[in-house]
């Protein structure tokens, strides 16, 4: 095979394996920080910061939980690749920053033991580009893109395991495209009965495009939560009805 071409097969074999969020760094040294968790009999990850640098956790490794900060020298846009390594990732967060602008959202990279979505990226005002699918395994969604204004959300279902307090997950993203009968048509047997409080789940959301793009039936929607005792502000402001 040509170099050439080889060089960019490797290049596309690497964006396809790889959870990548893009970062525009508009001053010289500016920083990028995450917190990282995984199992530490089994979980790990591998990080390419885009700018010739990287950082491994190799499966098994300690150091849960604890916050990383890279520096970039430089002013640009940069490319950050996340990959699980074992089982991969539990959590990543990526929450309060205006400098992230862009996500492949490609889920599966992060690893099989992705399930905490819990404030991912929570206060990302920037981030840009369109998600149309969560991550196959998540559980708790608390605060997932709260804040995230400029995101198209096209999703057509949610996860079946979602469980507990999904506050807040799509609270305040703008361009948010979301049909409720949509969702109620692709859950799951029973739907959601592990879900206890949908306090502002779509409060706001849809709400910069018009007419509002988040839309169906509240009523249909909220029979698939038979256990959630709290809807205070979920649809306010959507173009949903009874």
């Amino acid at each position: 095979m040509d170099d050439f071409f080889y060089d960019q097969f490797l290049f596309a074999s690497m964006q396809n394996d790889t959870f990548g969020v893009d970062i525009s760094a508009t001053a010289d040294k500016l920083s990028f920080s995450y917190i990282a968790y995984w199992s530490i009999s089994d979980g790990g990850y591998h990080v390419d910061y885009g700018d010739g640098t990287d950082y491994e956790k190799p499966a098994g490794s300690t150091g849960t939980g604890s916050s990383v900060t890279h520096t970039y020298d430089s002013p640009g846009s940069y490319k950050v690749r996340f990959k699980g390594l074992g089982s991969g990732l539990s959590r990543l967060l990526l929450q309060s920053q205006s400098n992230l602008v862009g996500c492949n959202f490609n889920w599966m990279a992060l690893g099989e033991a992705f399930s905490n979505g819990q404030q991912m990226f929570n206060s990302c005002p920037n981030l840009a580009g369109t998600m149309t699918s969560l991550p196959a395994g998540l559980t708790n969604g608390r605060l997932m893109f709260y804040g995230c204004n400029n995101l198209v959300i096209r999703i057509t279902s949610l996860p079946a395991g979602l469980t507990g307090n999904t506050e807040s997950m799509f609270r305040g993203c703008y361009k948010a495209e979301i049909d409720l009968d949509t969702l109620v048509a692709n859950a799951p047997t029973g739907g959601w009965p592990g879900v206890t409080s949908m306090m502002a789940f779509l409060s706001n959301a849809g709400t910069g495009n018009t007419p509002g793009t988040v839309t169906g039936s509240r009523s249909a929607f909220q029979a698939m939560f038979p256990n959630a005792t709290d809807w205070t502000n979920s649809f306010l402001n959507t173009n949903t009805t009874a």
